[in-house]
């Protein structure tokens, strides 16, 4: 009897350790987000800074923006609101986060947002690579 008591009081002492990490963990999550948004001016996340394409593979630039927040306009009004622009290899300057993969070339994007109170994000930079 004396091992089964042992064996529930070790169940209960292992699960509160786990929960508090994680709870731990959440909040401190959540307190640096806080921090990011109040500065006033968005923020722009990218989900990758090098990115590798086949020839005549599909691009889309805004299919790489994993975050964009601000302290006053939602996702959505921020996300119309993005810019993309940058050059190829050759220097030759590409609008709109269009660019061109049916040859082998590279590009050098920077994207960032400006709020409707003017504030401009950070620029995040990708560089793009096309190749056979």
């Amino acid at each position: 009897t004396g091992e089964v008591q042992h064996t529930e009081e070790q169940e209960v002492y292992d699960q509160p350790e786990t929960t508090s990490e994680a709870v731990t963990e959440t909040e401190s999550e959540t307190e640096t987000e806080e921090r990011l948004i109040s500065t006033g001016a968005p923020i722009i996340r990218i989900s990758t800074h090098d990115l590798k394409l086949s020839v005549g593979q599909h691009f889309e630039c805004l299919d790489y923006v994993k975050e964009c927040v601000d302290d006053v306009d939602t996702q959505n009004q921020l996300f119309s609101r993005i810019v993309v622009n940058g050059e190829d290899e050759y220097g030759n300057y590409v609008g709109n986060g269009t660019i061109n993969t049916s040859y082998e070339t590279s590009y050098t994007l920077q994207y960032y947002v400006m709020d409707t109170d003017g504030n401009m994000s950070n620029i995040e930079t990708m560089k793009v690579t096309v190749s056979g």
